[in-house]
């Protein structure tokens, strides 16, 4: 996902990488085999978002909410839905310096 947005002129957020594990641990947490994982950017913010792919009978996980926050998320969400949980957060972004 660095590369990613390296290639879109972003610089990635530190902690992107500890972002996507939790996001990945939390669906994988549900039992499920199969996770879906998406980055778009829009106006300078990341959208990290995890889905499950296995009908999720685990509750609602808040401390993965305080976790993204305290990794730098302006916003973030959990919700399950009959396919599967779908985790996600926004990271601010910064445009790299022109060389």
């Amino acid at each position: 996902m660095s590369a990613q947005l390296s290639r879109w002129h972003f610089v990635p957020p530190p902690s992107l990488d500890q972002v996507v594990r939790l996001l990945t641990a939390t669906v994988v947490g549900d039992g499920g085999r199969r996770i879906s994982v998406h980055l778009s950017e829009q106006n300078n913010t990341a959208l990290v978002l995890c889905l499950g792919h296995q009908q999720a009978q685990a509750g609602e996980t808040p401390d993965v909410l305080a976790e993204l926050r305290a990794l730098g998320a302006d916003s973030c969400g959990t919700e399950m839905t009959a396919d599967g949980r779908q985790v996600w957060a926004l990271l601010p972004l910064r445009k790299q310096p022109r060389s």
